[in-house]
């Protein structure tokens, strides 16, 4: 009995962990794309688009 009690503990604590990770890279990943779309929609860091002149020269030999 005391096996299945350890064993039940144990289980919730992972399913405890599990959730809270969950919940953190939840909240990580939303304020990681929140901060890309102000960027992307300010046209500041190294978010911007470049131009021709740019790309031609990236491409050459």
């Amino acid at each position: 009995m005391t096996m299945l009690l350890w064993l039940g503990i144990i289980l919730g604590a992972l399913v405890v962990i599990t959730i809270g990770l969950r919940a953190v890279g939840t909240s990580r990943w939303t304020r990681m794309i929140r901060t890309h779309t102000t960027q992307l929609e300010s046209g500041t860091g190294s978010c911007r688009p470049i131009g021709d002149s740019q790309f031609d020269e990236m491409l050459k030999p």
